[in-house]
């Protein structure tokens, strides 16, 4: 679908999976994790279906430069603090270095269910580090520090493969054991007294998480591979700086006293020296080196945005999250009924070639 803002045109191909995005839309979810919807109506925006102007998945012949990467972060742990990298290797299922892989720990209830900074936002002010003798060190503020060779818990058979849930899709997990259930407990401090466990996704060359069965038309470049260890729904993505700049600048228009950096979108890649804000919305395949990245969709966005990343609180006027839906929300029907009103910012990747990464390297797009 070509999408309208002001002079730019967008390509509004996708913003996250049917079973993502449907319980935010239904109430099946804790009001906590859910992102509510603004009755503000989105601005200049018009939408016209048309897929075929999208563009070829085909692989482009030739390649322009488009910009450079000037940021890259893991995030060992599933809504935990990110570790900024140099060098990296691009694996199909997430971003890694050394031992430490994106999204490779989860933090899940007494019933297995993931939790996150939608409901715990000071979850993001968790530091992890994955030592190459596969050692964890978590920290955080007022806690002591804690440790744990996770080769141990390998060789322990009591600590057997757990079965964990996110967004309703199944998936498994190696129960990091209860002095680790202990620590992120304390840590969380939940009034209704709930007890939390770590579980650890070992195998980093496959995902547990079911293939993406629902392949929509309003997803025409995502494949059933494009699937993640333990991040929402895909193993990428990827902001520009120009982008940000442009939300800062729409912050500022309407007197709103704040100023978010990409960090506060959680990405994985952070580019700049693009031709213009929100030009990465229209690429189709971006090459690094050589990695290929796909663009699977945009990425829609939740109340998560809110979350300072520095002092792990939700911004009391729900802010970044309600200027995006004055301007970064489509108003074609298909993406409504798949996707609600949630905004869009930055774009989920597929990986379709992997290889190593770091920042500095051009950014290529198709050129065809």
């Amino acid at each position: 679908m070509i999408s309208s803002l002001g002079a730019l045109s967008l390509i509004f191909h996708g913003t996250g999976t049917l079973k993502t995005i449907e319980p935010l839309i239904s109430g099946q979810r804790d009001d906590s994790d859910m992102p509510r919807m603004s009755k503000i109506p989105a601005i200049g925006l018009k939408t016209a279906k048309v897929p075929a102007s999208i563009g070829s998945t085909s692989l482009p012949q030739t390649w322009k430069e488009a910009g450079e990467i000037s940021q890259m972060i893991i995030y060992p742990g599933k809504s935990l603090k990110g570790n900024s990298v140099q060098v990296a290797y691009v694996d199909k299922h997430g971003l890694r270095s050394g031992e430490m892989c994106d999204r490779q720990i989860l933090v899940v209830d007494a019933n297995g269910r993931f939790v996150t900074g939608r409901r715990y936002p000071k979850m993001v002010l968790i530091s992890v580090e994955v030592t190459a003798d596969l050692d964890l060190e978590l920290k955080a503020e007022g806690m002591k520090d804690f440790h744990l060779e996770l080769k141990d818990i390998q060789k322990n058979t009591a600590n057997g493969n757990s079965n964990v849930e996110i967004w309703g899709e199944n998936c498994t997990g190696l129960d990091l054991g209860d002095e680790a259930s202990a620590w992120i407990t304390e840590f969380i401090k939940d009034d209704g007294d709930k007890h939390f466990r770590l579980v650890w996704h070992q195998n980093t060359d496959q995902s547990s998480r079911p293939p993406n069965s629902e392949l929509m038309d309003v997803e025409p470049f995502k494949k059933e591979n494009d699937v993640p260890l333990y991040a929402d729904g895909f193993p990428y993505l990827l902001v520009s700086e120009e982008s940000v700049a442009d939300l800062n600048e729409k912050l500022s228009d309407r007197n709103v006293d704040l100023k978010v950096n990409a960090l506060q979108f959680r990405p994985n890649l952070v580019v700049k020296g693009v031709p213009q804000a929100f030009a990465e919305d229209t690429w189709t395949y971006i090459k690094v080196n050589d990695v290929i990245f796909r663009n699977a969709k945009l990425c829609s966005r939740c109340v998560f945005t809110t979350v300072c990343p520095e002092r792990g609180e939700k911004h009391p006027k729900r802010e970044p999250f309600e200027t995006l839906q004055t301007y970064r929300r489509s108003q074609d029907p298909a993406e409504i009924k798949a996707y609600g009103q949630c905004p869009f910012f930055g774009i989920n990747l597929g990986v379709d070639q992997v290889g190593p990464i770091k920042v500095g390297d051009k950014i290529l797009i198709g050129a065809d």
